[in-house]
Formats: C-alpha cells, sequence, structure tokens
C-alpha cells in the first residue's frame, strides 16, 4: 500500500460549471442546452443529440428523434426549436419518406 505521505496532492480539475441560463425547457423530462453555437439534447440526464446550431440536418434529426422516441409532442418541439408544428411534421414526413437525405434539403 502506497505511503500517504509520498502521494501527490490531489489537483483540482478546471471543469466548466453551465447555468440554467443557457436551457431551453421542452418538457418535464427533456432540455435544449445552448452553448454558444452547439445545441445539446438532453432527456432524463442523458444526452441524446448534440449539433451546431448551423447544421439544418442534425437538427432536423433531433427535433424528429425526440418525437418518434415518445420523448416530446410536437408542440413542445416546435415550441423549443422556434418553429412551427407544421414544420415539425413536415421534416417527420421527409424523414420517414427519404432518411437523412430528406433533412438536408431546406
Amino acid at each position: 500500500m502506497a505511503d500517504p505521505e509520498n502521494r501527490a496532492e490531489q489537483r483540482e480539475l478546471p471543469l466548466p460549471v453551465s447555468s440554467a441560463a443557457g436551457a431551453i425547457v421542452i418538457n418535464s423530462r427533456c432540455v435544449l442546452r445552448v452553448e454558444q453555437e452547439l445545441r445539446v439534447v438532453v432527456v432524463a440526464g442523458v444526452v441524446v443529440a448534440h449539433f451546431a446550431d448551423d447544421d439544418p440536418m442534425e437538427r432536423a434529426y433531433a427535433m424528429v428523434s425526440l418525437v418518434d422516441r415518445g420523448w416530446a409532442d410536437q408542440n413542445d418541439v416546435a415550441r423549443a426549436f422556434e418553429v412551427s408544428t407544421r414544420t415539425v411534421r413536415r421534416i417527420q414526413r421527409r424523414y420517414e419518406d427519404e432518411g437523412m437525405g430528406g433533412l438536408g434539403r431546406g
């Protein structure tokens, strides 16, 4: 067993602490975290998606995933992502019809 006198002192790790100000509540279990140009979707404390704000395909896929997996409804997703529910439905149809390729077009 190592001698406690010889052990190096444990150093603190400088971990960033994000504030709740960067969080958009989708519903009681889902949150959209905003970290500068990055977005992180958290469901029940688990990161389920992350994307750059300027990546429309990944943004659309995050919206589809939330609804298709039953984590949030279309209204909640539309409000959090600042789009209409009609847009959410259109994105869902594109994904069903064309997969990820359908999410890449405007």
